[in-house]
């Protein structure tokens, strides 16, 4: 991503990102980490003081904007699924657990071996 943004600039003898923040004497390292930077900055949906100048810039920009959207959503559903998963699993486990508690209660099981029943299940 950053690579091609620094191409895009070099691309068109029209204005250019380069330009419009004064770098045209910048070493190529800089240029390089000022691309990344930006690259960085539209993949986390953020913002810096590198603007596209051009057209291609900005048409570039916009797609790295909505893939940056993409991942991050992709990201904030991944989370909330494996939240979901967990939150199942442990209902169903409460639930395995009130039916064991029902079943020692309706059975009349003693208090000490509801206890290492218990205790069994919690380590299980």
């Amino acid at each position: 991503v950053a690579c091609v943004w620094y191409y895009v600039a070099t691309f068109s003898d029209s204005r250019n990102w380069v330009q419009t923040a004064g770098l045209t004497e910048a070493s190529i390292p800089y240029l390089y980490f000022s691309a990344l930077h930006w690259a960085f900055a539209h993949l986390m949906l953020g913002e810096m003081d590198i603007i596209p100048s051009s057209e291609l810039e900005r048409i570039y920009s916009v797609g790295v904007l909505m893939m940056g959207l993409v991942v991050f959503s992709s990201f904030v559903s991944s989370i909330t699924e494996f939240m979901a998963r967990i939150a199942t699993e442990q209902a169903e486990h409460s639930r395995k657990d009130q039916e064991v508690r029902k079943y020692m209660e309706d059975h009349n099981v003693s208090a000490g071996l509801a206890m290492q029943v218990d205790r069994f299940c919690k380590h299980s």
